[in-house]
């Protein structure tokens, strides 16, 4: 036996391929808005939002000695939600779309697509079995006027972003 046979190692089985993420041929992008200002929103924002990205994580004497004329920032940073859309057909043939955000075992009513957008949805619901992914974003934010003025009063509408994708 010799010495450099106890160091012989026995070859190694090749390492599987990684697996790729599923990719999507088609996509499609549409809006829920809100109707106004809801607390309920407001409050699933903050709930879900760790208190160090609150203003991404500035105050507003750094945004202040940061940022330019015209940049915001908002409150709450936009948020990956779990969307449940809804449908009604009226009698008359036209198409609603309502949508929640699912929080454990709660429906958190956001608010209607674009009417012009309602058939077109429907269709790839019915047709295609989407992956459905959302994002809201909306709420308070900072602005920086172009004297270097810090406003605080600003406030977008609640809207969600529903992605399909099959």
């Amino acid at each position: 036996m010799s010495l450099f046979s106890l160091f012989k190692k026995e070859p190694k089985e090749p390492a599987p391929a990684p697996v790729q993420p599923k990719r999507f041929e088609n996509e499609y992008e549409f809006i829920v808005h809100c109707d106004g200002p809801d607390s309920a929103l407001w409050k699933y924002q903050e709930e879900n939002t760790d208190p160090e990205d609150i203003y991404e994580g500035k105050t507003m004497r750094e945004f202040k000695e940061d940022g330019d004329p015209g940049d915001k920032i908002y409150k709450y940073p936009p948020l990956s939600v779990t969307p449940k859309l809804s449908a009604f057909i009226g009698e008359d043939g036209s198409v609603e779309i309502t949508g929640y955000i699912i929080d454990g075992y709660d429906e958190i009513l956001v608010g209607k697509s674009a009417k012009t957008k309602n058939k077109k949805i429907l269709k790839i619901l019915q047709e295609e079995s989407p992956k459905i992914t959302g994002e809201l974003s909306g709420g308070y934010y900072w602005t920086m006027e172009s004297s270097g003025y810090v406003n605080d009063n600003y406030y977008d509408e609640y809207k969600m972003r529903v992605t399909f994708q099959w």
